[in-house]
């Protein structure tokens, strides 16, 4: 089951499948909402709403003014574990989407297409926000062969594990950058060899 409509700022169609332990309960509702007057065609016809006093529009289905003050009643009287969830704006329920899109290896047309926004747009708010494939290979690299000891033994406390590997001391200090510094290894401590002759003449 899908949904599809246009977004509200620019027009562009949005498309979403809805979650299939939503389906029943949306099938419930419109067998319900067919018995109103439009409820065959809207979600929400008029039909179902109370008479506010004024109609200002003779609209054939509820406002978007109304369905946010439903969404925000809904949220306010929802609790988890007998607490109030966090008052949350709604487009912070659209960013939570759109990074689990993400986060998941969706492609930003993916996701442009179920939110409606520009693709760069949301190059623009999101990417930063997913490490890409250098990231990956620079962390890959900085902790290969690492392999994670107990401190025991040494100033750090016991229950701090420390990496022990291609990207301990061992590779820092023998590394072609030190190597000018005159550094060396001994008994797992670094000493420093200062190069006096060097400095003579």
């Amino acid at each position: 089951m899908t949904i599809q409509f246009r977004a509200k700022k620019n027009k562009k169609r949005c498309f979403q499948y809805i979650q299939p332990n939503l389906v029943h309960t949306i099938q419930e509702y419109q067998s319900w909402v067919s018995q109103f007057t439009g409820g065959n065609e809207y979600l929400f016809p008029t039909s179902i709403l109370s008479a506010s006093g004024t109609t200002k529009h003779d609209n054939l289905h509820a406002s978007d003014k109304t369905i946010r003050k439903w969404l925000k009643h809904v949220r306010d009287s929802t609790t988890v574990h007998g607490k109030p969830i966090q008052p949350l704006p709604s487009h912070s329920y659209r960013r939570s989407l759109a990074m689990r899109y993400l986060t998941s290896g969706s492609t930003f047309e993916n996701i442009a297409m179920v939110l409606g926004d520009e693709i760069g747009t949301l190059e623009k708010h999101y990417a930063e926000l997913i490490p890409n494939d250098s990231q990956r290979l620079a962390f890959e690299k900085a902790f290969r062969k690492s392999v994670w000891i107990s401190s025991e033994g040494t100033a750090q406390p016991e229950w701090l594990k420390r990496p022990r590997g291609s990207n301990s001391n061992f590779a820092m200090w023998s590394s072609p950058t030190n190597n000018g510094f005159g550094l060396d290894m001994g008994s797992g401590r670094t000493r420093i060899r200062t190069r006096v002759s060097s400095l003579e003449g």
